[in-house]
C-alpha cells in the first residue's frame, strides 16, 4: 500500500515563483514605461518639436498599453506576453518609420531578456 504522504505531496500543483531576476525585471519594466509616458506627456505638451503630434500619442498608447501588460504579467497573463511582443513590433516598425536607429536595439535585448526569464516559467502563464 502506497504512503498517502507521498502521494499527496506529488499531486500538489507546483507553486509559482516568479524568481527574483523576473521580478526585477518587470518592476523596472513597468517603471520605464512610465518614463516613457511622462516623456511622451512632456512632448506632446511642447508641441512635438517637429515631429507629428499624432506620433507621441501613440507612443503613450503604446506606453500605457506597456504598464498594464506588465501589470498582467505579474498575475501570469499569457496573453500578456503576446501584448509586450505586439509592442516590440508596433516600436520597431514606428522606429522605422521615423528612422530612429538607437531604440530597435534596446528594443530586441529588452525583450529576448523578458523571453529568457520566462523561459523556464512558460507553464505557469495562464
Amino acid at each position: 500500500m502506497p504512503n498517502r504522504a507521498k502521494v499527496a505531496k506529488t499531486n500538489t500543483p507546483s507553486k509559482k515563483n516568479r524568481g527574483i531576476l523576473l521580478t526585477a525585471w518587470l518592476y523596472l519594466t513597468m517603471a520605464l514605461f512610465a518614463i516613457a509616458s511622462l516623456g511622451s506627456v512632456g512632448l506632446i505638451v511642447a508641441g512635438g518639436l517637429g515631429f507629428p503630434l499624432v506620433l507621441f500619442y501613440v507612443l503613450l498608447l503604446i506606453d500605457i498599453l506597456g504598464i498594464i501588460f506588465t501589470y498582467f504579467l505579474f498575475k501570469w497573463k499569457k496573453w500578456a506576453l503576446y501584448g509586450i511582443f505586439c509592442i516590440a513590433v508596433l516600436s520597431f516598425i514606428i522606429n522605422s518609420v521615423y528612422q530612429e536607429r538607437l531604440t530597435f536595439p534596446i528594443l530586441i535585448v529588452w525583450f529576448v531578456i523578458l523571453i529568457l526569464l520566462f523561459r523556464g516559467k512558460m507553464n505557469f502563464l495562464e
